[in-house]
Formats: C-alpha cells, sequence, structure tokens
C-alpha cells in the first residue's frame, strides 16, 4: 500500500481502526484484564517458594486462551486509562471533536481518585498483586513507568485544555521520581533511576523513559538540578549501550528486544527534542540504525527480539511479536517526525502490517504471537497502548500535511 496515494483515504483508513478500537474500549467501559494480572489472593497465601508465582504467572499469561476471565472479574488498570486519556486528549487536538475531550477527562479523573496511597505525590500502582522472578509487587506499589504515562497524560492534559489543576498532579508526578525514587549515584556525573522500589536493579530503558518525561516538564519549567538529573541518568544508559547500537535488556541479559529498545530511543529523543540538547544525538542514531534494521522486515512485519545467549525467561524464549513492539515504534517514529522529520514510510507500512496480521474482527488486537500459536486475548493494557500508537500515527501524518 502507497501512503502517498490518496492522503484523504489513509487519513480515513487509521481514524476507523481508531475508532473500532476505542469502540471496543467504550462498550467495556474501558475494563478489561491484564495480562500479568493472574495471582488471587488465596493463590499468594498458598505458592511457596514466590518464585512459583512467577512461574504460574508466566504460565498463565502466554496461555492461548484468556485463563484469567474464568476467576477475575474485569475492571479498570492504571496503565490502560492512562494511555486512553492520553489517546484521547491527541484526538481532541487534531479533531476538535469535544466527545474525545470528555473521554479524556473521565479518565484523567480516575488516575487522580486512584493514585497511589503509598507516595507523598502523585503516583499509581499497577492495581494487582505482581510477582516476577526478581521482586514483587502490590496493587498500590508505585510504578514508575505507569507513573510517567499518567504524568504526560497530565502535561498533554494541561496544554490541551488549559487547565492548571492537571499540571499540578504532572508536577507532583515529576518530584515522585525526584524525590521518593530511589536514585543510585554511580560516580560524580553518573546515576539511575532503580527500575521499581522494590527493584533496586539497572535496566536501562526505565531511566531513559522517565528521562524523556522529566525533560518535557522540565522544559516547561527549567531547573538545572533537574537536568543534571537527568543527563547523568541518560549518560549511564548511553554507557552501555554497545558497539553496534544496541542494548541488552539489562547488563548480562542474553536478548535485545524492540519495545523496551524502542524506549530507550524515545526517551533520548525527547530529550534532544525538549531540552534542545544534541548531547546524545550520536547514541541516538546509532541506536536508531541497530532498531529499524534489526526489529523490522521490509513489508512493515516487526520482530520482538534477538537472542544474545541462552534464554532465560519466558519472553526471551517464546515471545515472536508482542503488541507493545508496533504500539511503541509508533509512538517513537512520531517523536522522531518531529525532531528530525522521520520519514513516514516506515510507520505507514507497520500500521498495514498490524491491521492486516494483528488485528480481530472485533476491533481489538491480538496481544502476542508465539513460534506456535497467537495468544488473542483482548488484554486492556495492550488495547490502550495500541490505541496510544494509532493515534501517534495520525499525529505524525496530520504534522507532516499527510492527510
Amino acid at each position: 500500500m502507497n501512503m502517498y496515494a490518496n492522503n484523504t483515504e489513509n487519513n480515513d483508513q487509521v481514524l476507523q481502526t481508531i475508532d473500532s478500537l476505542l469502540d471496543y474500549l467504550e462498550k467495556s467501559n474501558y475494563k478489561g484484564h491484564e495480562a500479568y494480572d493472574v495471582l488471587t489472593p488465596s493463590l499468594t497465601r498458598r505458592i511457596h517458594p514466590a518464585i512459583l508465582g512467577a512461574l504460574l504467572t508466566q504460565l498463565i499469561r502466554i496461555s492461548p486462551f484468556p485463563l484469567q476471565k474464568l476467576y477475575k472479574e474485569p475492571k479498570q488498570y492504571s496503565k490502560a486509562m492512562s494511555l486512553i486519556a492520553h489517546s484521547c486528549l491527541m484526538l481532541y487536538k487534531i479533531l476538535g471533536d469535544p466527545q474525545y475531550r470528555e473521554k479524556a477527562i473521565y479518565c484523567l479523573e480516575w488516575l487522580i481518585e486512584n493514585k497511589s496511597a503509598q507516595s507523598r505525590h502523585f503516583s499509581l500502582g499497577s492495581g494487582y498483586n505482581l510477582s516476577m522472578k526478581s521482586y514483587d509487587s502490590s496493587a498500590d506499589t508505585p510504578s514508575p513507568l505507569i507513573t510517567a504515562l499518567a504524568v504526560e497524560a497530565m502535561i498533554t492534559a494541561h496544554q490541551i485544555l488549559g487547565n492548571d489543576r492537571y499540571l499540578q498532579f504532572a508536577e507532583s508526578g515529576i518530584r515522585y521520581f525526584l524525590e521518593e525514587l530511589a536514585i543510585i549515584q554511580v560516580d560524580s556525573n553518573l546515576s539511575y533511576f532503580t527500575y521499581h522500589p522494590n527493584n533496586p536493579h539497572f535496566i536501562p530503558n526505565l531511566p531513559a523513559l522517565l528521562c524523556g518525561t522529566i525533560a518535557r516538564y522540565n522544559a516547561m519549567k527549567p531547573d538545572p538540578r533537574v537536568d543534571e538529573i537527568i543527563s547523568n541518568n541518560l549518560r549511564y544508559v548511553v554507557k552501555h549501550q554497545s558497539s553496534n547500537g544496541s542494548w541488552p535488556y539489562e547488563p548480562g541479559a542474553p536478548y535485545i528486544d524492540s519495545f523496551h529498545t524502542g524506549f530507550i530511543l524515545e526517551g533520548l529523543a525527547k530529550y534532544q527534542f525538549y531540552m534542545r540538547n544534541t548531547e546524545f544525538n550520536q547514541s541516538l542514531g546509532k541506536g536508531l540504525a541497530f532498531y529499524l534494521k534489526t526489529f523490522f522486515k521490509s513489508n512493515g512485519r516487526p520482530v520482538h527480539k534477538i537472542l544474545t545467549g541462552t534464554p532465560a525467561n519466558a519472553d526471551s524464549l517464546l515471545t515472536k511479536l508482542d503488541l507493545r513492539d508496533c504500539a511503541q515504534a509508533l509512538v517513537l517514529f512520531n517523536v522522531l517526525v518531529k525532531l528530525m522529520n522521520f520519514p513516514m514510510t516506515t510507520s505507514w507500512n507497520l500500521y498495514d502490517w498490524c491491521v492486516k496480521n494483528f488485528k480481530s474482527d472485533a476491533g481489538y488486537f491480538y496481544y502476542q504471537a508465539t513460534p506456535l500459536y497467537k495468544i488473542r486475548g483482548p488484554f486492556i493494557a495492550m488495547q490502550a497502548w495500541m490505541l496510544f500508537g494509532l493515534v501517534n500515527l495520525l499525529d505524525s501524518m496530520h504534522t507532516m500535511n499527510y492527510k
């Protein structure tokens, strides 16, 4: 499909895909199931040692059937509500239709009402107990990633709706990162945000992503001390970049995957865009070249990972494609469109492949593909990720006047 053949038709196609997915989400009032929301209180009490909880989580998550539906009620989750809020705000800005404004406000207010009680500042938990190989987390334990998604939505709400109240929550979320989330100082100009309150490890995609969000806020309210924290974090991220431009998921991990690499590139690109600072431009360029060459086929088909050693977990062993690979790429490409007039061809080929191969007749998108089967469960956060990716594609088209 040639994107440039009929711009009006392309715009209508993307809008139709967005509307069908948003309609699917609205019919359930944004309620659903999460892929990792597996454990129940009774299961948590009975499973010992804790590693068995992590194993059970992975087994149920990769089931070809949505087993969570059998024993868990659908509900609203903070990650999905953050992404839906941000998507609807962008749609309101692009299209001017007040229905999107009302949907965004509903989600924003839900986020405010459901903020974590475990932190002084604005933060959000996942909404479920999580058991992973390296850490556990309660439903209300602040998630840095989800908090960053909510902060981004709050900043956008302030900019589009002109409501200072949302900016206050965004600022409070930034304070959570700077004052409550642990920052490990490696030396005088190298540091990193820890991955999670219960996981102090350095996992490069998280500090990079947080730095992109903080840079966006700091561009609005400059603070040299905050700029130094961002720079020190990104220097440590760049320090762990391989000579071919890649980053392993974490130091020593036996695989490099698509959407976590995309998070790193997004953070570097946002820093350069918002701070007008090219310190990490070379790293961004090398990383982007590796990302485009490795994780996308000529027909637009995304690739989830490359193995560099013996698989150590279910993701590195079984995942052939994750919906976030598709969604995050569309978000990253939109940042690059604004930063460097990134060509739209890659975005359009990816969109075209996703619709043909991963979109269901009901309007939602499949979660994952393994070498043997597709995981077709319409997990709510995955649909929200894809909605956000599609809206970013639409935004790219309007930025480049391909509409």
